[in-house]
C-alpha cells in the first residue's frame, strides 16, 4: 500500500511541475487559464480505462503508471496535448465526427494537437520531449481535425486534390480492425491507413471521452464554450501585455462567430426583399376616418432563389438536412414566387422547383450525386439554361477544384463546412457549423 501511495504521489508531484513549466513558459503560459480549467487528476490505469490519459472535453486525467514512465520534458508534452484538445474545441465541435468514426477523429484530433507542439518543441527543444510513438506528420501542419479526418477517409488533401484512396494499412485499418495487442502509451489495437503509398498511423494515443458532450444540449455546449474562450481570452490578454505574439490560430478562436442561419437569412432577405408599391386595390384603413381614399404599399413577392447543394461524398446527408431546415424558415419569410435546388458534385444531376409550401422544404428534397467534386458545374448549368435568380446560396464543403470558372452573375452566399481556406469565386462565405 505504501509503494502504491508513493507512486501515486510522484505522480501527482511531476503532473504539478509540469503544469508549472508551461504557466511560466513564454511559449505556452497562454494556455495557463484552460490549463487550470476544470480539473486536472492522476488516476490509475484501470480507473480511467486508459492507459496514458483522456479529456472529456474541459477535466483532464493522467494514468499514474503512464507518468511515472516519463521524463519531465515528456510529461510536458502529455499536458499540453491534453490541454490543446480543450483550446480546439475538438470534442464539442466535432461531434458529427466522433459519432461516425471515433478512432479516425482520435487520429485526426491527435495529429493536429501534436502539430501545435511540435511548433514549440522545435522553438525550445529543451523544454518539451515527445514521449512514445506520437501521431505526427509535417504534412498536417496548420491543417483543421476536419481535414486531417477527411483525407484519412477519401484522399483528399485540404485543397480537395486526390492523393490516392484509403486502403488499410499492413497493421489494420478502422475501429473495428486493428490487430494486435497496445504497444505501450497505446489504449486501443494498432491501425494504420494507406493513401499513396504512404502508411498513416490512425493508433489512439490517448482517449478522447466524448460522451459528456454526445448527448448535451446545445446551451450547455455553448457554456462550456464561452468557458474555454474566457480563460484563453485572460491569457491572451496577459500574453499580449508582455509583448507575446499570439498565435493565429488563438486569434481565429477569439473571434466572434456568425451564424450561418443569421447570415443566410439576412443575406436572402436583403436580396429578395419585396417591392413596395402603390395600389388603389386595398384601402389604407388608418385613413378610412378622415373620408379619404389613400392608396396602401404592398409588398409584392418576387422572384426565384436558387439553392446548389453539394453532395458529394464527403457531404453528410444530416449536414443536408440542417441546411434545408434553416433555408425553410427563411422563405417562410421572405416568401420568393419559387426556389429551384440543384444537386450537384462533378456536375448538375438534379433540379428541383418548390413553390409556396416552404415549411416542409427539406423533406422533399431528393438529393442527387455522392461523386468527387467540382463547383464550376453550377456556373456552367446556370449559363447553359439562361437561368437567373435574386440571389442563391450554394452549400459545399469548399474542397473542390483548385481554379473555379466561375461566370454566372447572380449574388451568392456560400455556406462552407469545414473547410477554413476556401475562398469562394463570387461573393461572400459564412461557415456551417
Amino acid at each position: 500500500m505504501t509503494a502504491a501511495v508513493d507512486l501515486m504521489k510522484q505522480a501527482e508531484t511531476n503532473l504539478k511541475r509540469a503544469h508549472l513549466r508551461i504557466m511560466k513558459h513564454k511559449l505556452t503560459y497562454l494556455y495557463a487559464g484552460v490549463l487550470m480549467l476544470g480539473e486536472s487528476k492522476v488516476v490509475t490505469a484501470a480507473e480511467s480505462g486508459c492507459p496514458t490519459a483522456y479529456t472529456d472535453g474541459v477535466n483532464k486525467y493522467y494514468a499514474m503508471e503512464y507518468l511515472n514512465s516519463l521524463s519531465i520534458e515528456q510529461i510536458v508534452e502529455v499536458v499540453l496535448h491534453e490541454t490543446f484538445h480543450v483550446v480546439l474545441k475538438h470534442l464539442p465541435r466535432h461531434r458529427d465526427l466522433w459519432k461516425e468514426d471515433p478512432q479516425l477523429t482520435n487520429a485526426a484530433a491527435d495529429y493536429v494537437v501534436n502539430d501545435w507542439i511540435e511548433q514549440i518543441r522545435m522553438q525550445d527543444p529543451s523544454f518539451v520531449k515527445w514521449g512514445p510513438n506520437p501521431l505526427l506528420d509535417p504534412q498536417f501542419r496548420n491543417w483543421s481535425v476536419r481535414q486531417v479526418y477527411n483525407f484519412l477517409k477519401t484522399g483528399q488533401d485540404k485543397d480537395g486534390k486526390q492523393q490516392g484512396n484509403p486502403a488499410p494499412g499492413k497493421k489494420g485499418q478502422g475501429q473495428n480492425q486493428g490487430a494486435g495487442q497496445p504497444k505501450p502509451g497505446q489504449s486501443e489495437p494498432s491501425s494504420s491507413v494507406e493513401i499513396g503509398g504512404k502508411q498513416y498511423d490512425t493508433t489512439p494515443r490517448d482517449k478522447h471521452d466524448w460522451s459528456k458532450v454526445s448527448g448535451a444540449k446545445g446551451d450547455d455546449i455553448k457554456e462550456q464554450e464561452a468557458k474555454i474562450d474566457q480563460a484563453i481570452q485572460q491569457s491572451a490578454l496577459i500574453a499580449g501585455a508582455m509583448g507575446v505574439d499570439v498565435p493565429r490560430a488563438i486569434k481565429e478562436l477569439l473571434e466572434p462567430e456568425e451564424d450561418y442561419r443569421d447570415v443566410m437569412q439576412e443575406f436572402v432577405t436583403q436580396s429578395m426583399s419585396g417591392r413596395d408599391e402603390y395600389s388603389f386595390r386595398r384601402f389604407n384603413v388608418r385613413r378610412l376616418a378622415d373620408d379619404l381614399y389613400r392608396p396602401s404599399t404592398i409588398s409584392e413577392r418576387i422572384g426565384r432563389l436558387i439553392v446548389a447543394i453539394d453532395t458529394s461524398g464527403s457531404i453528410r446527408q444530416d449536414d443536408i438536412s440542417r441546411v434545408c431546415g434553416s433555408l425553410a424558415l427563411i422563405c417562410e419569410q421572405v416568401r420568393p414566387e419559387e426556389v429551384v435546388v440543384l444537386w450537384w458534385d462533378t456536375d448538375v444531376h438534379g433540379e428541383q422547383v418548390l413553390y409556396d409550401n416552404y415549411s416542409n422544404l427539406a423533406d422533399v428534397l431528393k438529393p442527387q450525386g455522392g461523386g468527387g467534386t467540382r463547383v464550376g458545374c453550377v456556373s456552367d448549368y446556370l449559363t447553359a439554361q439562361r437561368m437567373t435568380a435574386d440571389c442563391m446560396v450554394v452549400f459545399t464543403d469548399g474542397y473542390v477544384e483548385p481554379d473555379v470558372k466561375w461566370d454566372a452573375r447572380i449574388p451568392a452566399l456560400w455556406v462552407v463546412k469545414g473547410n477554413d481556406s476556401f475562398k469562394p469565386p463570387v461573393g461572400k462565405s459564412v461557415k456551417f457549423k
